[in-house]
């Protein structure tokens, strides 16, 4: 043996009993975490375990109880087969949702059909990006024809689908002619995945116009008032004008402030609408997105709007211009449409007393959902014109408009309400009567 590995060995026999424990001790930490490691890793496939066979339990019974629902909705679908009639369509009664029952304790069945045959899918207008599809064009055309609408969609939603450059009817629109809008883009020259891309369109953007209401009523225009009015510099002339409104509440700043009161208030408002939706006969989640879109759209105007003390200064207001130059500020509405509807005489100016307004209402118009704008048009003859809809409906107004807003108690008399109408909408004509009448002609 060398001298090393004897030195080695005697060192071994010579180990202090501490080092020995050391060892030990850390022998035992580490069966300790092994076994720590080993039960956790059981606990946890245990559990895991458990937890496969209550969300396959789940599946299972899920598939059993649709397939209850479905043969529950055949055996009605069999039902009217067997009936006289020749056509099975929407209102036999199949289309009615079925539930919630209870079938067993703690789950509830809830069921309903559609007819899919009765949609229509528009990325069928264009086969694989590249041509029309003659036979999907020719019935989406119909459909259109027998829903009221007007057939030049047929030719944006190909033109905004497929891959070239050329529009497919007269009035289509390529990428010339989206790259011209105030803020340019180009058509994806995909499917479409989101009816969020409507919007988009430029028929969309040239409809709105023709949609506010009853056009022509200072009172009554959606989006903002327009009207006659002295010119400001010539009272002996009257002017075509056009002013910040289409929100309800009476200042902007009940839109934009964020203190207690304020916040409050509009969820009063936001409320207010919803029920007068409910009262249409809506839905009440229908009627709940309505108000949403309705508070959404006021709020963006009235953010562009001056405020109270601005107004005050007449200079802000007064902004003669051409109807053409009126025209290039808010590219995406069609003015000429609108003036046409409203039946007013020809005129060549007019004054735009708010034009970072208008400019901002334009561009609402554009970013704004189609569906969401029929909902503010809607609302809005409502609640112009509720003076003259149903009790249920005046009441609801009285609540939020009166008493809530102006801390009003009780309606006016009928004949007072019917007094102040007549003033409002045949105030001049009534007004020219009373002075031939009284001083002669």
């Amino acid at each position: 043996m060398s001298a090393a590995a004897h030195l080695r060995r005697h060192r071994e026999r010579c180990a202090p009993p501490h080092y020995q424990r050391g060892i030990a001790l850390l022998v035992a930490v580490l069966l300790v975490a092994l076994g720590t490691i080993v039960a956790a890793a059981v606990a946890y496939e245990s559990a895991m375990t458990a937890r496969r066979g209550t969300a396959t339990y789940a599946f299972d019974q899920a598939v059993l109880i649709g397939e209850g629902a479905e043969a529950l909705a055949a055996y009605g679908l069999r039902q009217i087969a067997q009936s006289n009639s020749k056509e099975i369509y929407a209102g036999q009664g199949w289309d009615k949702p079925l539930g919630p029952l209870e079938v067993v304790p703690g789950v509830m069945l809830e069921a309903s059909l559609e007819d899919l045959q009765g949609r229509f899918n528009i990325n069928n207008l264009v086969t694989n990006y590249d041509a029309p599809d003659q036979v999907s064009v020719a019935a989406f055309t119909h459909l259109l024809e027998l829903v009221g609408l007007e057939t030049k969609w047929t030719g944006y939603v190909v033109d905004w689908i497929d891959k070239n450059d050329q529009p497919s009817i007269p009035e289509g629109a390529e990428d010339s002619v989206y790259m011209g809008q105030t803020l340019p883009y180009r058509p994806p020259n995909r499917y479409i995945t989101s009816i969020s891309e409507l919007p988009a369109f430029v028929a969309h953007l040239q409809d709105v116009a023709t949609l506010p209401g009853v056009p022509g009523r200072a009172d009554q225009s959606p989006l903002f008032a327009f009207g006659a009015t002295q010119d400001f510099k010539n009272a002996g002339q009257m002017i075509a004008a056009i002013a910040s409104g289409g929100f309800a509440l009476p200042d902007r700043d009940q839109y934009l402030k964020d203190d207690e009161r304020s916040i409050a208030l509009r969820q009063q408002y936001l409320d207010h609408i919803q029920k007068m939706f409910a009262a249409l006969g809506q839905p009440s989640e229908e009627a709940a997105r309505g108000a949403r879109a309705v508070l959404a759209i006021e709020t963006a105007l009235a953010k562009a709007a001056l405020d109270v003390v601005a107004q005050r200064e007449p200079a802000n207001l007064y902004h003669m211009m051409k109807v053409t130059e009126l025209q290039a500020l808010t590219p995406h509405f069609d003015w000429q449409v609108y003036f046409t509807a409203s039946r007013t005489p020809p005129f060549t100016t007019i004054n735009v007393s708010e034009p970072a307004f208008i400019k901002a209402m334009d561009l609402t118009v554009l970013q704004t959902p189609m569906t969401d704008l029929k909902e503010y048009f809607r609302w809005t003859l409502l609640h112009d014109d509720v003076v003259m809809l149903p009790a249920r409906f005046r009441d609801l107004d009285f609540e939020f408009f009166s008493k809530a807003l102006r801390g009003q108690q009780a309606p006016l008399p009928r004949w007072r309400q019917c007094i102040s109408e007549v003033d409002e909408r045949l105030g001049e004509a009534l007004g020219k009567a009373f002075v031939e009448e009284s001083f002669g002609t």
